[in-house]
């Protein structure tokens, strides 16, 4: 496979940049859904210095935030240094030093400085730490409290809270002069804020330092939450003595904000997927947080794999044990956090230790190397596959488990990739319109997928839930106008099966129905259609078919089953139905006109004939359907069947088996970059 060759050898150009002692971190997996990322954003072609370069910047990005939480201020200096306030998406780090009320009222003053890192200790004078600490952590500042952690301030529940070296996180911070000091200086403070989280420590965790483990909260986790960390994770220890719902979870997923309707509300929102480790150790309970509008701000506070806690969330559903399992940051809330609990020895991901994740599954997200087929076990997850198609059911809906009375679109890929075959399971709308796009023969990159055993066999399944996307690696046009990123294969060469890059003249096209014979050297009689199905009345050649354009798949007529290919009058007469994707009826709106065609290719060393995808047709024939049926003769349309002839192409083939070829995209010889010297 060229593009397997290309990632081979982006990894090892890769490997000679980065540090020796960080090239097992760069995982198959990644370098090649972010190439295939960056490829796909430039659709006009790349370079390889330049895709190099991006992957090397993303790596040190990632690898940097996966170290540190970069982004946190450890001190009140930007407040000083600056002549206003600090971008408003700063999150600061902040102690707690001092708590009192503005003398004749009720209004609750903190006084903060920077929080010392967790793992970093106290810093002495003398040295680069205690330079540090004498000029930036020990500036204060005041900080009026919000009236929604009075309750932490005052509450019983929370008796000596902020006694000793309480943090906390912060961000949309902004800083004004209250005024009323005696020297007519400016009396900055910060301005309440309810983004924020309050930082919990435990014992347990080898990466905090000495004088923080001095101060940690497990009497507060067990009150509050009733948890406690015991076995590498937290576990269920009794009721808490808070009455107000609570919950406190792991953080999976962070999604990103996005304008979304749901029940009576509308507006940005942005989620995270957590999971209960204490709800049952066997089968962790999965909830859901969402933060909407303004609240969204605090998402920033969290990352992946903190715990979070919250109390007086707005619970808006409860699995059958009565847990809360999809929730809103809402008005009440107080939120708590805390990093990640380290572990000794190291437990970072190789090749050779898989470690398991919260719900109990083997986690493949930083396996070092490229995962198979023939390796699949079951338990496994975010599983990352480069394959063939081999075939692409139709929809077929199941019950939707999490609304009754619902179906969730169900659609199955059967793939191959040398070692053996599998077929995934892809849930969703999104995904199965995805799926209905690909054709057998195509060469496909599957991410974060998830296996188990069942009774029947290996289940290889992705969804929405997991995040699990795809890409269609033979139809990107970012590789068809490299020709760094991939080779040329003769069609005399051409194997029996897969996907390759060819450079050949056009010399014929005509309507795939039709039967086409090619030379001698290759005798090949294809007289299958590529999307067989309806034909649009104005087409007078039978060289397009009519398809849903949502998903790419050809349609039938309701009620019309003895109905011949080519419909008698307009086509907006007719109800039509997509078998693809499971759509009874569809509108007018959503049936398109689509090129149905087979081509004659010639490099020179061989003639093949080949079906040609909507997509490639349109570029091939350099008009659309829609202009090819306005044409008022049958004598113009087979013109401008005609009009792509002695035209060079470059094209993305997949050899479905040794007779048959199929074009999955294309582009003008002309369009395509020069190649790289050497």
């Amino acid at each position: 496979m060229d593009f397997e060759q290309t990632l081979d050898g982006l990894r090892e150009e890769l490997f000679s940049i980065v540090r020796p002692d960080k090239r097992d971190d760069i995982s198959w997996s990644w370098l090649a859904t972010a190439a295939c990322r960056i490829i796909g954003e430039h659709s006009t072609g790349v370079s390889r210095t330049i895709l190099l370069t991006e992957l090397e910047r993303q790596w040190h990005a990632l690898s940097s935030s996966d170290v540190q939480h970069t982004e946190v201020q450890r001190t009140v200096g930007p407040f000083y240094h600056r002549a206003g306030n600090p971008p408003s998406t700063t999150v600061f780090g902040l102690k707690v030093d001092n708590m009192r009320t503005i003398t004749g009222t009720q209004i609750w003053l903190w006084t903060v400085s920077g929080a010392p890192s967790p793992s970093s200790g106290n810093a002495t004078a003398g040295g680069a730490g205690g330079v540090r600490k004498r000029n930036t952590t020990d500036m204060q500042i005041d900080f009026f409290v919000h009236q929604r952690y009075y309750a932490v301030v005052c509450g019983a529940e929370f008796e000596g809270f902020f006694s000793e070296t309480r943090t906390l996180l912060a961000t949309s911070l902004w800083m004004s002069d209250r005024g009323g000091a005696r020297d007519g200086q400016p009396l900055h403070t910060l301005l309440p804020t309810t983004t924020l989280a309050f930082v919990l420590r435990i014992k347990d965790d080898p990466g905090i330092s000495d004088a923080m483990r001095r101060h940690t909260d497990e009497a507060l986790l067990q009150d509050v939450f009733g948890v406690a960390f015991n076995g590498r994770r937290f576990v269920h220890c009794g009721a808490p003595v808070f009455n107000a719902d609570q919950v406190w979870c792991k953080i999976t997923t962070i999604h990103p904000a996005a304008q979304t309707t749901r029940d009576d509300r509308s507006g940005m929102c942005q989620e995270l997927e957590c999971v209960y480790e204490q709800h049952g150790l066997s089968a962790p309970v999965v909830a859901t947080i969402a933060f909407w509008d303004s609240d969204t701000a605090a998402v920033r506070l969290f990352k992946t794999d903190d715990y979070i806690g919250l109390l007086c969330p707005s619970v808006r559903k409860r699995n059958d044990d009565g847990v809360p399992i999809s929730l809103d940051y809402g008005p009440q809330t107080i939120a708590f956090v805390m990093g990640h609990v380290q572990q000794q020895p190291s437990t970072c991901l190789t090749q050779t230790d898989i470690v398991r994740n919260d719900l109990g599954y083997f986690d493949y997200g930083r396996y070092a190397h490229r995962l198979r087929i023939g390796q699949l076990r079951g338990d496994m997850s975010n599983v990352t596959l480069l394959a063939n198609v081999l075939l692409v059911s139709e929809n077929t809906p199941a019950a939707d488990p999490d609304c009754e009375g619902a179906a969730i679109d169900r659609c199955a890929v059967r793939i191959v990739d040398g070692t053996d075959t599998c077929d995934v399971t892809l849930w969703g709308s999104d995904l199965g319109r995805q799926a209905a796009r690909i054709r057998p023969g195509q060469l496909v990159l599957l991410q974060k997928l998830e296996t188990e055993s069942g009774p029947r066999g290996l289940l290889v399944s992705g969804g929405a839930a997991i995040n699990t996307a795809m890409v269609n690696v033979s139809t990107m046009p970012g590789v068809l106008a490299s020709s760094a990123l991939r080779r040329y294969t003769f069609l005399a060469q051409l194997p029996a099966q897969g996907c390759r890059y060819i450079k050949a003249c056009v010399t014929k096209v005509q309507p795939a129905a039709a039967n086409t014979n090619t030379n001698t050297n290759t005798n090949v009689n294809v007289n299958v259609n590529v999307n067989d199905g309806l034909c649009d009345p104005r087409d007078r050649t039978g060289a397009t078919t009519l398809q849903h354009s949502a998903c790419g798949r050809a349609v039938v007529v309701l009620g019309e089953t003895a109905l011949a290919n080519r419909l008698d009058g307009p086509v907006d007469t007719y109800l039509f139905a997509c078998p693809g994707c499971g759509r009874a009826q569809l509108p007018a709106a959503e049936v398109e006109s689509a090129f149905s065609v087979c081509s004659d290719l010639d490099d020179g060393t061989a003639m093949r004939c080949a079906l040609v995808d909507a997509n490639a047709a349109l570029i091939i024939m350099r008009i659309t359907p829609a202009q090819f049926l306005e044409l008022p003769s049958r004598r113009e349309q087979l013109s401008a069947l005609a009009g792509p002839l002695g035209k060079e192409i470059v094209a993305s083939v997949s050899l479905l088996d040794k007779n048959i070829l199929r074009i999955d995209a294309a582009c003008p010889a002309e369009d395509v970059g020069m190649p790289s010297i050497g």
